[in-house]
């Protein structure tokens, strides 16, 4: 003895299917992003080198769609990421002044050469870091997303 079971789908409770299935996905991939972006952005803050706290408070994120990016808004940022050549610093008005920190002695000059200024690749690091770790989230949340879908 057999038996035959035959399947039919409406066309229209398909594209039901398909239309909840595409916005789950979608849900779980803003899930991710968001979640993906907050945890590198402070590991990128972690790995800032700080010497005033404004390059660290400056880096921020931004979603737009299925694009994030983390980034800071201060000029020199970039500079301190990659590296400068040796340049020089001209006074506008008055003179450059600072002490100098064998004499202690005030130094006065109207322009200063200063030596390049080496990279400290803080966002390239911090995404390396923590590669595997991102991966494993996106994952994580198909994962999630999967079985809530079909359990």
């Amino acid at each position: 003895m057999s038996i035959n079971i035959k399947i039919t789908w409406d066309k229209e409770v398909s594209e039901k299917i398909k239309k909840l299935w595409e916005e789950g996905l979608r849900n779980a991939r803003k899930k991710w992003l968001n979640e993906a972006l907050v945890f590198l952005l402070w590991e990128v803050k972690k790995e800032v080198p700080v010497r005033s706290w404004n390059l660290k408070k400056s880096i921020q994120y931004e979603i737009n769609g299925y694009r994030a990016r983390i980034y800071s808004d201060l000029f020199y940022a970039l500079y301190v990421h990659e590296w400068t050549r040796p340049y020089t610093i001209r006074a506008k008005k008055k003179a450059l002044y600072w002490i100098d920190e064998r004499s202690k002695v005030w130094v006065f000059a109207k322009k200063v050469n200063h030596p390049w200024i080496k990279a400290n690749p803080f966002f390239r690091r911090a995404l390396e870091k923590n590669e595997k770790k991102i991966v494993e989230m996106f994952y994580s949340i198909i994962d999630d997303f999967v079985n809530d879908k079909w359990a």
